[in-house]
């Protein structure tokens, strides 16, 4: 199946039996396969961050622990929560 997305670029797209079948099975049909690469490119950084917060299994008080290189996580979490780096031999 050879697909134009919105952006008019042509692309190769085969889904396989199971996703083929997954699609007709839960009533979605095959155009869901069609459109799916141009829907997942059109979802915002905005939107993508407001259904994670939905979805998101943690609540206040929720901590979330990181071992390694403490510098490594604040740069890589520091933009989505508040992040405390403490040496193991305090939390140990």
């Amino acid at each position: 199946m050879i697909l134009v997305d919105a952006n008019l670029l042509l692309y190769a797209y085969t889904p396989d039996a199971e996703q083929i079948s997954d699609s007709l099975l839960d009533g979605v049909g095959l155009e869901h396969l069609v459109s799916y690469r141009s829907r997942i490119g059109a979802v915002t950084a905005e939107a993508a961050r407001a259904a994670a917060s939905d979805l998101s299994p943690a609540r206040d008080g929720a901590r979330i622990v990181v071992v390694g290189d403490g510098e490594v996580g604040r740069k890589a979490l520091g933009g989505l929560c508040p992040v405390d780096v403490r040496p193991i031999e305090e939390v140990a």
